[in-house]
């Protein structure tokens, strides 16, 4: 689903919701929302307000691709990349897009930047055994250092290992491949994997999360926001914060729809001056609401 202010371009009577029927209308897909209905059920809590479901809709959007398109670049050579169908809209609606009519990037627009970076840690899991794999569309070798960290919500280690890599250019390369029965013991629900390799030039990190999103145990956060100066925001939470997204409708954010780890220190810029307070959204305060 589009942002807000693209719903509001609709000029759609208020209030706004699933079965106005502008908002319906401007859906060409015969059932479209039946099937974002469906694939939220399975992968996420469904909000109850009408603005959470958008927000949790275009999470949906980003999660779909994200499986897919790295899939297909740890497939290397096999499968040598991804086109996505589309880039954006030629009027306010709910579709594949990744930006929209208004020019608001959706969370999946934020995603597939991450996604085809030209050097990428992806994740695959299955049967109890997680591959931890480096892809490097570069010519260059990459060398450097792998860092593993299991840690809870709250930001205790559990495990941590670390160990070096030449990685060639060019290639997908499967660097680590965990049996999880063989960790101590976490909950999955409460629990990241933390993958982050680093030489002096480059620092590449991804999270993996063992469950999906609505199994997740999500704690209330304390998020706090600091100008730095006045386009730069920093940000920092007492807990794993789920895709955060700050959602003030006149500025465009460098980075959003984000996961903030306990303690981490995470600055991102605006295309324009910030005022505050800050408006946000996180999926953790929407599992919780509902």
């Amino acid at each position: 689903m589009p942002s807000l202010t693209s719903f509001r371009a609709m000029q759609a009577e208020e209030p706004l919701s699933l079965t106005n029927p502008t908002v319906r209308s401007h859906q060409k897909h015969p059932i479209g929302f039946e099937t974002i209905q469906e694939y939220m059920e399975r992968d996420f809590v469904v909000p109850k307000d009408f603005e959470d479901y958008i927000y949790v809709s275009q999470l949906l959007q980003a999660r779909g691709m994200k499986i897919a398109m790295e899939a297909h670049r740890r497939a290397m050579p096999y499968c040598m990349g991804t086109l996505y169908w589309q880039l954006n809209d030629c009027w306010p609606v709910t579709s594949w897009s990744s930006i929209d009519y208004s020019g608001k990037w959706k969370a999946f627009h934020y995603q597939a930047r991450e996604s085809f970076a030209p050097q990428l840690i992806s994740f695959e899991e299955q049967n109890d055994q997680l591959d931890i794999v480096l892809i490097n569309d570069k010519i260059e070798t990459l060398n450097g250092k792998l860092q593993l960290t299991l840690l809870d919500f709250s930001g205790r280690i559990i495990w941590e290992k670390a160990t070096n890599y030449n990685i060639n250019g060019n290639s997908s390369t499967l660097m680590q491949s965990l049996y999880l029965k063989m960790l101590p013991t976490f909950s999955k629900d409460e629990t990241v994997l933390v993958a982050t390799f680093k030489n002096e030039q480059t620092t590449l990190q991804s999270i993996h999360y063992f469950l999906k999103p609505k199994s997740l145990k999500l704690k209330k956060p304390v998020i706090t926001f600091k100008k730095i100066d006045v386009y730069t925001l920093e940000i920092q939470t007492n807990t794993l914060v789920k895709n955060l997204f700050l959602k003030d409708n006149n500025l465009h954010w460098e980075t959003n729809f984000m996961d903030i780890l306990p303690g981490e220190i995470k600055r991102i810029k605006s295309n324009q001056p910030i005022y505050e307070p800050v408006n946000f959204i996180c999926l953790n305060s929407i599992m919780k609401e509902n």
